[in-house]
């Protein structure tokens, strides 16, 4: 049950009973996965977190053909991949409004990608817009339900702490090493939201995407949403020819 591509799951599989298993997606262009090697980083740093045992990652290190989102999934029983074809297009910007549900700033499901994903799938489920943000048990600002969230409010960037429960994604990554002092890591509430000036989400799929509308409030995708995005979009292109490279 270790082989990559085996969609087979023991009911026994401690991922399959307790989502016990981290995953990560990638986007593939063309037969290149963007960002290979972080997510590959991203991996392991989860498994060594949860205290999953090293697989063989070699599978992982030739892309599908084509275009897609590639997903590694890491069990106690193995790493298990799963390609699927199509990138269906995004809109312009999306409608976020804030989720009744919390995440625990503590655990395992808040900080890394696990399959035990439930409180952030019925978070998207159960809101009315594209996206929804949770907040912590101590009414902090964490996450997305499947993206990190960035805002500005005159001229600077801000971003969750990863204590407040948010996962270190990768694009999450580029944002704060291509805005370096720029990018303030902080802990937040409602508030300091509702008054930002921009707000844009983060993720493997839809890259840097400008939020339009927030709990109601119409927004601009302002300057620093439209730099970073643009900057984010060269920079996977120029990425064409090179598998591995970051």
């Amino acid at each position: 049950m270790s082989a990559a591509d085996n969609d087979m799951v023991a009911i026994t599989d401690l991922g399959f009973r307790y989502g016990y298993g981290v995953f990560e997606t990638l986007t593939v262009r063309a037969g290149v996965a963007r960002w290979r090697d972080w997510h590959e980083e991203s991996l392991r740093a989860a498994a060594a977190a949860l205290g999953l045992a090293a697989p063989d990652w070699s599978p992982l290190t030739v892309s599908p053909p084509g275009d897609g989102l590639w997903r590694w999934y890491l069990t106690p029983s193995g790493l298990r991949t799963w390609f699927q074809p199509g990138l269906p297009p995004l809109p312009a910007g999306y409608r976020v409004e804030w989720s009744p549900l919390r995440v625990s700033a503590s655990a395992w499901d808040a900080r890394y990608k696990t399959l035990s994903y439930l409180t952030h799938y019925q978070a998207k489920l159960q809101g009315r817009g594209d996206e929804a943000l949770l907040l912590n048990e101590r009414g902090e600002v964490a996450t997305a339900a499947m993206a990190n969230v960035f805002w500005s409010k005159d001229g600077v960037l801000f971003t969750p702490l990863t204590v407040c429960g948010c996962r270190a994604g990768v694009v999450r990554r580029w944002v704060l090493e291509q805005s370096g002092a720029d990018v303030r890591e902080t802990v937040a509430r409602p508030a300091t939201l509702a008054a930002a000036d921009e707000i844009f989400l983060t993720n493997s799929r839809i890259g840097i995407m400008p939020v339009a509308e927030f709990d109601g409030r119409s927004l601009a995708a302002g300057p620093l949403t439209v730099s970073l995005r643009e900057r984010f979009l060269v920079t996977e292109s120029h990425r064409e020819g090179t598998e591995n490279s970051i």
